[in-house]
């Protein structure tokens, strides 16, 4: 009897490097820095396949913000940047920041990065 069966690729979860913020040092984000917004960067990420989808998170005490890519050509191999509006940290001390790559149906989530 042959049996036939699907493999799915496993990445480590240390493998996607978490994300940032451009306009923080280090934890910390200045309020002057971000009073028109922010940019959320997910770094390279060495395993991304045409065709796969990111999703991004920035979590705060005023909302959960997100946003979905599907992965082209010109995507793979460099930073990605996506724009936080600002009113999304308004009346907040924190933010989370982390993303998921989704590979054939097999999500992959990244560090998180924690920002005051």
């Amino acid at each position: 009897m042959h049996i036939q069966t699907e493999g799915k690729r496993t990445l480590k979860k240390d493998q996607l490097e978490p994300p940032l913020f451009s306009e923080a040092v280090g934890t910390v984000i200045s309020r002057a820095k971000i009073k028109n917004g922010a940019t959320f960067v997910v770094p390279p990420i060495s395993q991304a396949k045409v065709g796969d989808i990111l999703d991004i998170y920035s979590d705060t005490e005023t909302g959960l913000w997100t946003s979905r890519l599907h992965l082209g050509e010109l995507h793979l191999g460099k930073p990605l940047e996506f724009r936080v509006l600002a009113f999304h940290f308004d009346e907040t001390d924190w933010a989370d920041a982390y993303y998921v790559l989704t590979q054939g149906g097999a999500p992959f989530v990244s560090e998180r990065a924690s920002m005051k």
